[in-house]
């Protein structure tokens, strides 16, 4: 892979996982509050945010797995643990940060922030995907 294909598929990753792993960083503060919320207080709606950083955890892991084998063709784990994690990741992704989409706030969001949130890491995913497709479905041909 060259210098160029390299520096624009970095590029694509930050574009399309940054803001999921920024509001994973805010994670690192905010998940204990969020389980001391759903176990002692019983808040159905704080487990939304603990599925949210648990599963772009889950993103992000597959996501490095995949750039290991497009850039320098190693193997990580079987590939079905790492569309297990891609589907995990895309799943919680879609509950929004922080779980807001969940919540059916939809009216004050507009059409960025879930573009952001969700388009994007899709995209990115597919993209990546497809470049990996021999790692991914190589066993299934």
């Amino acid at each position: 892979m060259s210098k160029w294909t390299t520096s624009l598929l970095r590029l694509e990753l930050m574009v399309c996982f940054g803001p999921n792993a920024g509001y994973l960083l805010a994670g690192v503060v905010l998940v204990p509050h969020q389980l001391n919320l759903a176990i002692s207080y019983k808040l159905a709606g704080a487990w939304l945010s603990v599925a949210y950083y648990l599963g772009v955890v889950c993103l992000l892991i597959g996501v490095w797995y995949l750039w290991k084998w497009i850039r320098h063709r190693q193997r990580g784990p079987s590939s079905w643990a790492v569309i297990c994690m891609l589907c995990a990741g895309l799943v919680a992704v879609s509950l929004g940060p922080v779980g807001t989409f969940a919540h059916g706030n939809f009216e004050d969001l507009g059409v960025a922030l879930p573009a952001i949130f969700v388009g994007l890491p899709v995209l990115g995913v597919l993209h990546l995907g497809y470049l990996a497709r021999d790692y991914l479905f190589g066993s299934l041909a």
